[in-house]
């Protein structure tokens, strides 16, 4: 897939577009129309989707991270989609209990 990490496209159509394996990764796709878009196997980790149609919009298998914003309305999304990107805090915190420094 194409990489469109740190893309501002917002308020675009993406009606039925096939976005499979694309790099969203903080991507900017807020108030865009994302029907029936194909977002399988996406990163989509620090993407804000926010105000956006994700009417019949494939999810499954997209990865998200704390930074994926989603309106409150689509939440259930992600229950379709992979965590990532919880293992660097998981890290940093196991290194703060045992009194180790992090950067």
């Amino acid at each position: 897939g194409a990489d469109l990490s740190h893309a501002y496209l917002i308020s675009c159509n993406f009606t039925g577009a096939n976005l499979k394996g694309c790099r969203l990764r903080g991507a900017f796709l807020n108030i865009s129309d994302l029907t029936g878009a194909d977002f399988r196997d996406t990163d989509l980790r620090w993407a804000k989707l926010t105000g956006t149609d994700v009417t019949d919009a494939k999810f499954d298998g997209a990865a998200y991270d704390i930074g994926t914003r989603l309106d409150p309305r689509h939440t259930h999304l992600f229950a379709v989609m992979k965590q990532a990107g919880k293992d660097i805090y998981l890290e940093r915190e196991a290194a703060e209990e045992v009194g180790l420094k992090t950067v």
